[in-house]
């Protein structure tokens, strides 16, 4: 479990909308490399009003490592300004989080909002337009169960995929008509292939479950 130090800045994903995240990360990788994601709940203290506070943290809250900026003020001016739910860690901690570089996670995410694809060492995806209207959003994969936490409209209903099938099946769109995945994928020599497809005005939720399948696994 990796060491948070006192003075790091931790952002609430629920403030991120996928252009306020990508605006935010654009401004960051001018003072850092790396960015971390906690990946399962956590707890930081945090000075409060004047009063030092016990915050719980939900899984996707963004980690800024501050000790190597040498005027972190400016940061977090941005950081307040722009994203507002912020908190500075008043001590050191420990919690579940992986590091990703900054100039990949904007990759990832400048794909969900262009559209394309991309790949890391073990993963690779194609992110496409779907012409559907979600009635829900029904999430089947346990990885992604923490996103129930960050858009209410979704229901999970987690399920084993059939022995011997080639597809997996992340999440569906439910529509009138029945169901349509919206995240598939398929493993071949050890590379999984996924394919995204992303309805109108999901994006910022398709940014989390594609981060979440991608790198904090």
């Amino acid at each position: 479990m990796p060491r948070i130090f006192s003075g790091s800045i931790l952002i609430e994903p629920t403030a991120l909308s996928l252009s306020k995240h990508i605006d935010l990360l654009k401004f960051l990788r001018g003072f850092i490399s790396e960015i971390g994601v906690l990946h399962r709940p956590g707890a930081i203290d945090t000075r409060v009003s004047g009063d030092i506070l016990t915050i719980a943290l939900s899984p996707y809250t963004e980690i800024v490592d501050s000790r190597n900026i040498e005027e972190p003020e400016g940061l977090l001016e941005y950081v307040r300004r722009e994203i507002g739910r912020v908190y500075i860690a008043e001590r050191d901690t420990w919690l579940d989080f992986i590091s990703i570089r900054v100039d990949d996670l904007l990759g990832l995410l400048n794909t969900v909002k262009n559209r394309g694809s991309g790949c890391t060492d073990s993963t690779c995806y194609v992110v496409e337009d779907a012409s559907v209207e979600c009635r829900r959003i029904i999430v089947v994969d346990e990885r992604l169960v923490y996103l129930a936490g960050l858009h209410g409209h979704i229901f999970t209903d987690f399920k084993a995929e059939p022995p011997g099938s080639s597809i997996f099946n992340h999440m569906y769109c439910e529509t009138s008509s029945g169901l349509r995945p919206l995240i598939s994928g398929t493993r071949d020599a050890g590379v999984v292939s996924l394919s995204v497809k992303v309805p109108p005005g999901l994006d910022s939720l398709i940014q989390w479950a594609l981060l979440g399948l991608v790198y904090l696994q």
